[in-house]
């Protein structure tokens, strides 16, 4: 009986720690993310699992990093749920959906990135790009650097678009809130680091700019994502987990299988 109690709970650590995939570096205003019926409000230094869906309010935005480096920007009045996340560079590393809203992300060169909006599933090859999501039946995409695929079409640096059910056409990207989201994300070194682990940059230039439109009391101070402050040592392992969960969420119990764990 206590060697079944001790399996128990060692099951039951492991399980609590191998879903952080990603930790909250700065909030402003109203963020929260929900998670199987849960709503919690995220801060910084909050970690974020497979499942959570993020969102934030109105004049609000949340700053992440995955633990391969890759920073995303959720600006306000969006939704943006983590479905997947894996630690081999040669898988799709991050699987991810946007509801609405807009993003703003910056990865290595090497990640693979999943994205669907309501319209499309976007293939990611880094390394700047945004996507806004506006009423269900239109996603607008620009690529600063790297490679987009949407629709089975490629496109590269400079290319800006507009996906709706009858197709895509080149448009002007809505630059609502990408001067905030620059300051605060883009401008960031990422770590291209090709094993997969997690960035170690700091976090010093999100401050935002004079002109902005957020007040500089409004943006949390940034926080240095050390293992320690995080819990980050705790993923450090993982270098052949895959975490998935589906769109779904239940309460049943965790099913493992190899290297990959999934949620069902």
């Amino acid at each position: 009986m206590k060697k079944l109690v001790l399996f128990c709970l060692i099951f039951a650590t492991t399980h609590i720690f191998a879903q952080k995939v990603a930790v909250v570096l700065s909030t402003s205003n109203k963020v929260t993310a929900t998670h199987n019926g849960a709503t919690r409000t995220l801060s910084r230094g909050s970690p974020l699992e497979p499942g959570d869906a993020i969102t934030t309010a109105a004049n609000a935005q949340a700053n992440i990093r995955y633990l391969n480096g890759t920073l995303v920007n959720i600006s306000a009045n969006s939704n943006y749920k983590i479905i997947a996340y894996s630690s081999k560079t040669s898988d799709v590393q991050i699987k991810a959906q946007l509801n609405e809203g807009t993003i703003y992300s910056k990865t290595t060169g090497k990640t693979k990135e999943e994205l669907k909006t309501p319209v499309t599933a976007l293939a990611i090859l880094g390394t700047k790009y945004a996507v806004d999501v506006k009423n269900k039946r239109q996603t607008y995409v620009t690529v600063s650097e790297g490679h987009v695929e949407a629709n089975g079409v490629v496109f590269g640096p400079g290319s800006s678009i507009l996906i709706t059910p009858n197709g895509i056409t080149n448009a002007q990207f809505p630059q609502q809130g990408r001067l905030e989201t620059e300051n605060n994300i883009l401008d960031l070194e990422v770590d291209s680091d090709s094993s997969g682990s997690e960035g170690t940059e700091s976090a010093e230039a999100e401050t935002p700019e004079a002109g902005t439109d957020l007040a500089e009391a409004d943006i949390e101070p940034p926080i240095d994502i050390s293992a320690a402050d995080t819990g980050v040592e705790d993923l450090v392992g993982l270098t052949d987990t895959t975490l998935v969960v589906s769109d779904i969420g239940t309460e049943e119990t965790q099913c493992e299988h190899g290297n990959e764990i999934f949620l069902h």
